[in-house]
């Protein structure tokens, strides 16, 4: 006959695995959240730059490579926010180097050294896309860069570096006179990369801010 009083009483041994379990998962949620927070942070790195213009000397060829890209918005429609991704900078050969208006012969002051590809978001931060950013297409490539040479015998005066987002924008079979830009101002550059400010819009600006170029070295890559 069955007897309740002769079975075995529970010891609770099974409560200090429940808790133990209970830990692991908070252990787990914590690091996901302390992941989050360094992933949300890690655009604060990026800075505005102080300084209106490229020092003296610093040309576009200098920024080829591979780059982390932060873009943080100051003004427009995503104000506050900031989107990271990639970008590619490569040497461009003579004849898509040089810089022509519309039926003229090239342009004596300015030049496109640099051609590249670039990944990012740039709706999460109000820039307009104009084409496909990952176009390798030297006659629209997804990014260019301009050098403007400030007409000098010497590198007494600093050049005005503008790299212009997306295909469309940089079709040079077209001359374009108005319309939606993504546009980045290099006023910093180093060894480590480069930095400086945003604009985009149609037309005109509808946002703005600042940027930050990251070099990739061969092992982080």
């Amino acid at each position: 006959m069955y007897d309740p009083s002769r079975q075995p009483v529970s010891s609770g041994q099974g409560v200090p695995a429940l808790r133990l379990i209970g830990l692991v998962l908070l252990v787990v949620i914590l690091r996901g959240c302390a992941a989050h927070r360094v992933k949300d942070a890690s655009p604060q790195a990026c800075l505005p730059v102080t300084q209106k213009q490229l020092a003296a000397g610093v040309h576009a060829e200098a920024l080829a490579g591979q780059f982390r890209l932060t873009l943080v918005a100051a003004d427009g429609p995503r104000a506050g926010a900031s989107v990271g991704g990639d970008l590619a900078l490569t040497a461009t050969d003579s004849a898509n180097r040089v810089v022509k208006m519309s039926g003229t012969s090239p342009r004596a002051d300015a030049v496109r050294p640099l051609l590249g590809t670039a990944a990012i978001a740039l709706e999460d931060v109000g820039a307009v896309r104009l084409g496909d950013l990952a176009s390798s297409d030297p006659s629209r490539p997804g990014v260019v860069v301009l050098e403007r040479r400030i007409a000098s015998a010497s590198d007494s005066l600093p050049s005005e570096i503008t790299l212009r987002f997306g295909s469309e924008a940089n079709a040079t079979e077209v001359q374009r006179f108005d319309g939606g830009f993504t546009a980045l101002y290099v006023q910093d550059a180093h060894a480590g990369g480069f930095r400086g400010s945003w604009s985009s819009g149609v037309r005109s600006p509808t946002a703005r801010g600042h940027f930050c170029a990251v070099r990739v070295t061969s092992s982080e890559e």
